[in-house]
């Protein structure tokens, strides 16, 4: 995905520049742990809205994924959309959130989904101490990505969602009911599509963080 660091860089203070270049350098090389400390510092220096708005595309950009599928219960239906709407208008979200959102689902990605949302409100409750808010967004903008590579994977693969989601621990013999479940996930990280989206995700999320910086 092309970069538009050449349109704000100007405006940009050096520390902010730095970290967007670690960042833009870690997303081909899909470092997450790199990615996700540098993400977290970047936004620990933006004022709380200027950090919600470039976490908060991501989210939003999603919710087609999880309102179009039939399995959605009608008694969420919507929540999810009215929860972003809520805290982008009114900068902050609810005392008491909805925990009952994160279950399971049939529609790949939903449960990533559902917790971005769930972290992205508790990054703006007002009780929130300041200190925990970038964690939160962090958490929020990396499940997101998941929620979209677990989509692409297993949307291309249901069969492998479905040994995923139903392998389960068997109580009397302490294994798990398809042993070889486990190494779904590593098929999901090498698919040549997942790494294309994964870096793209994040190149864009440092797109967004920079026009933060340049608008305040």
């Amino acid at each position: 995905m092309e970069s538009h660091a050449d349109d704000t860089s100007a405006t940009v203070d050096a520390v902010a520049q730095d970290g967007l270049a670690a960042l833009r350098a870690a997303a081909p090389e899909r470092e997450w742990a790199v990615l996700q400390t540098t993400l977290g510092e970047l936004l620990a220096r933006l004022p709380l809205f200027a950090a919600l708005s470039a976490v908060i595309d991501g989210l939003t950009a999603l919710l087609p994924m999880v309102e179009t599928r039939d399995e959605y219960d009608t008694q969420l239906q919507g929540l999810p959309r009215q929860l972003l709407s809520g805290v982008m208008s009114y900068g902050f979200a609810p005392d008491q959130l909805p925990d009952q959102i994160i279950t399971d689902y049939h529609t790949p990605g939903a449960a990533q989904f559902m917790h971005a949302v769930l972290e992205l409100c508790r990054a703006t409750q007002r009780e929130r101490p300041d200190a925990e808010r970038p964690a939160l967004l962090v958490s929020a903008a990396g499940n997101a990505i998941i929620a979209a590579m677990s989509e692409s994977f297993y949307s291309r693969h249901p069969d492998l969602f479905t040994r995923v989601r139903d392998n389960r621990l068997d109580p009397e013999t302490g294994d798990y009911t398809d042993p070889d479940a486990a190494k779904i996930p590593i098929l999901l990280w090498m698919d040549a599509e997942v790494a294309a989206l994964d870096t793209a995700q994040w190149l864009a999320l440092a797109d967004r963080v920079e026009r933060a910086y340049a608008g305040l």
